[in-house]
């Protein structure tokens, strides 16, 4: 699915995959490190410090550069805070100078990380610092059929700048509100998740940065989404950024995601109640131990 990211954007040229490796513990895995005994810059074999320095080769502040994208590709073989600890600070908009030899760099504005995991017993479970930085999509079977095709009059236009994509997609400078819809059912959600009175277990929070980020994805996607549902972007939001978020055990904690059910039921948040219903599902056979990363 990254690679028809890249393709449908005619921008496969700068798309760089990264098969990463069981062990890598550092960035120098990632881009490399000053070797002493040679005197010199030696950089990984995963061609990432090179990727860096044709991005930079780029006006700094060119507006007409397309997207660039860097694929993570089983991405948990090791775990990621870890080896893309130099990144971590970008999921809050930082832009953190890191050295290539005896060059300092950037992250450029047009480039993006992507990441593909799979969740089994040979993979690092994501830690939350990471689920908290980043959403996460499930990619169903359905959704991985078809080709990638572009319409003619779109493919003239192609590849899109970046800074146009920014423009349709990105995060606006002002923190925007949820509406009187979206606030009422996600406050909802996060009630159910955060009481400590009662028997539900051990609670969920919602951090400021999650908040945030849902704000940003409603603002945008509730106007990009065609559906009757005025509450399909926050379905969405709530799938991708809260529910990855649920672990827990015991049958107090079912009874928190039974009535969080409810919840996502009421206010027709079919996406996110059919994920949690699975989870319910699984965790109920599975000794009551719930988590979305049950598939």
């Amino acid at each position: 699915m990254s690679r028809l990211l890249a393709e449908s954007q005619n921008i496969k040229q700068r798309f760089h995959e990264i098969p990463v490796a069981r062990g890598w513990t550092s960035v120098k895995d990632l881009i490399g490190f000053f070797n002493p005994l040679a005197g010199r810059f030696q950089a990984a074999n995963t061609g990432l410090a090179g990727f860096f320095k044709d991005l930079h080769k780029e006006k700094e502040d060119s507006v007409d550069s397309a997207m660039a994208y860097v694929l993570l590709d089983e991405a948990n073989l090791s775990p990621i805070e870890h080896y893309w600890a130099t990144f971590m600070a970008m999921t809050d908009g930082e832009k953190t100078p890191f050295r290539i030899g005896e060059d300092d760099f950037s992250v450029p504005d047009c480039m993006r990380f992507l990441a593909t995991i799979n969740y089994d017993g040979t993979t690092e479970p994501l830690s939350p610092r990471m689920i908290d930085r980043a959403p996460i999509i499930l990619m169903e079977e359905s959704s991985m059929e078809g080709e990638c095709t572009v319409e003619e009059s779109i493919a003239d236009i192609l590849p899109v700048s970046w800074n146009t994509m920014e423009e349709l997609f990105g995060k606006k400078e002002r923190h925007p509100s949820l509406n009187e819809g979206e606030k009422k059912a996600f406050d909802a959600v996060r009630y159910v998740l955060n009481k400590s009175d009662g028997p539900f277990g051990r609670p969920i929070q919602i951090s400021r940065r999650k908040e945030i980020a849902i704000q940003h994805f409603c603002e945008r996607g509730r106007t990009l989404m065609n559906s009757e549902n005025q509450l399909t972007a926050l379905d969405y939001a709530i799938k991708q950024h809260v529910l990855p978020q649920v672990r827990g055990h015991g049958k107090p904690f079912k009874k928190r995601l039974d009535e969080l059910s409810k919840v996502l039921s009421d206010y027709h948040l079919d996406n996110s109640y059919y994920i949690l219903d699975r989870m319910i599902t699984y965790g109920t056979e599975d000794l009551d131990s719930y988590d979305f990363f049950c598939w």
